[in-house]
């Protein structure tokens, strides 16, 4: 078989989304100007508050709202497009357009194992500054806490093109000295000011669970996922003989359990470990840990598969798995001092009594 990948239950899969990285430049090519009203009828709203983001080119006014509606219609919500003004103490005002990234992670994500995934969004918004608050926007900001509006471009020569405007629940309006850090209106305002556009936001990685709360997850996923194989495993003579065996080399028995389900999980269904030679080792790796996320979530084990006889199973093969395990635990707690691949037995249990991951 190929090298081992490694799945430590206790942990999340990481898994990368790419937001929509084109229309800021839409935005940057032709917005040129906001503009407030209001809507006779748009849908089933009457007299409805109307922000318009007006274009200098009608080709890029409805290129850039397409984008925005089809997110809004893989979302079924308008403020899958985030709006946000920024008043600052010199009386100018700005306006943030960006993705919603829960929406961008829901979207991206199934429900049935969002739960079970650390999502990292990388996505980029846009921000326009306009010079001294008006009267007209001093009125959208009151009559909008408690009025859903209408999202919409326009452009000087054709006035709305309602055909794209948006329905939206939500706007917020932040104080210059409001706004916190690690959201995308601060990343905005930095990049305004250094003038570099093109930056990305990218979500930070969660706090470091507890390690209480990894050991709790790991019982919990291995229970859920691996019911009958840990029975199975439990009453099997010849796996606790080696189980015996891998204890006295100082081996722990959660990492001898959750090493030996991910090998009958090989054996089981080999096609989730294929290897893409597309793909570079740490893209394999994800790939595969997502795709064995999703068959544990989409086939419940039960005493109807069939298991093998643990005439395969070697010890060797076992000590293997448990090394990329724990690799795969290391990491995710110590990012920032990551640990040799080609680690001993010796030294990867050294890295766990380090991190007070081992006897648990």
């Amino acid at each position: 078989m190929e090298s081992s990948v490694g799945y430590d239950y206790g942990i999340k899969p990481r898994l990368m989304i790419i937001g929509d990285m084109e229309f800021p430049r839409l935005l940057r090519d032709g917005f040129i100007a906001l503009g407030y009203g209001y809507v006779p009828q748009f849908g089933n709203l009457s007299n409805a508050p109307l922000l318009i983001m007006m274009f200098n080119d009608e080709n890029l006014a409805e290129e850039c709202f397409s984008r925005f509606n089809s997110w809004c219609y893989e979302s079924k919500d308008g403020d899958a497009i985030a709006i946000s003004f920024i008043e600052f103490e010199t009386g100018d005002y700005g306006v943030c357009v960006y993705p919603d990234l829960q929406q961008i992670i829901n979207r991206s994500i199934p429900k049935i194992y969002a739960s079970d995934i650390e999502p990292i969004v990388v996505a980029t918004g846009f921000f326009k500054k306009f010079s001294n608050i008006s009267g007209s926007y001093t009125h959208f900001k009151s009559v909008v806490e408690a009025l859903n509006f209408v999202l919409a471009p326009g452009t000087l020569n054709y006035g709305s093109i309602l055909d794209l405007g948006i329905i939206k629940k939500r706007v917020n309006f932040y104080k210059e000295n409001e706004i916190s850090e690690q959201t995308m209106e601060s990343l905005l305002l930095q990049s305004c000011k250094s003038n570099d556009l093109e930056k990305p936001f990218q979500t930070p990685l969660e706090a470091k669970t507890d390690l209480i709360e990894i050991y709790k997850r790991r019982e919990t996923q291995l229970s859920r996922f691996f019911p009958v194989s840990l029975e199975y495993l439990r009453f099997n003579f010849k796996f606790l003989q080696m189980k015996n065996q891998l204890n006295e080399k100082g081996y722990y028995d959660w990492q001898i359990y959750q090493a030996t389900c991910n090998i009958i999980l090989k054996y089981r269904v080999p096609e989730l470990f294929d290897k893409d030679t597309n793909l570079s080792n740490k893209q394999q790796k994800d790939k595969v840990q997502i795709e064995v996320l999703k068959y544990l979530c989409y086939n419940f084990e039960d005493i109807s598969l069939s298991y093998p006889s643990l005439d395969f199973l070697l010890i060797s093969e076992i000590c293997e798995q448990i090394k990329a395990d724990s690799f795969e635990l290391i990491c995710y707690l110590d990012h920032t001092n990551l640990p040799k691949q080609n680690l001993s037995p010796e030294e990867t249990q050294s890295e766990l009594i380090r991190l007070c991951l081992s006897n648990k």
